[in-house]
Order: structure tokens, then C-alpha cells, then sequence
């Protein structure tokens, strides 16, 4: 099963953060597996999921 890839917009609106962010996680490698496609970068459903997961985000963004 292939995992849904997301853009970096899609995954700031789930994480309730902004673009800048997202791209901060990006450089400092705390998603994995990222996919540089064209002239945007692709983070994959499982990334996120785990991410979420390793972080204590409860609920859409709320980082305890």
C-alpha cells in the first residue's frame, strides 16, 4: 500500500503551524523521507503520522 504523499501546506494546516515551520522540519531533518518533486518538497502520510506520534501532538497541532 503506498502512502498518500502531502505538501507542505497540507501538512502545516494538520499541524496548525505555518509554511516556515514545516520547512524548518524539513532542514533539520525531523521528517524523514521527504521527496523534493519539482520545486516543493512531498512528505509522505506515515512521516507525518509518525512524527505526530513521537511528539505527544494531541488532538490537530497542540503540542503538549
Amino acid at each position: 500500500m503506498k502512502d498518500k504523499l502531502l505538501t507542505t501546506a497540507e501538512v502545516a494546516e494538520v499541524l496548525r503551524c505555518g509554511l516556515p515551520t514545516i520547512r524548518l522540519y524539513i532542514k533539520t531533518r525531523k521528517f524523514k523521507n521527504c521527496i523534493w518533486v519539482g520545486k516543493q518538497f512531498l512528505i509522505p502520510q506515515s512521516t507525518l503520522d509518525e512524527f505526530i506520534k513521537n511528539n505527544n501532538i494531541w488532538g490537530r497541532g497542540r503540542i503538549d
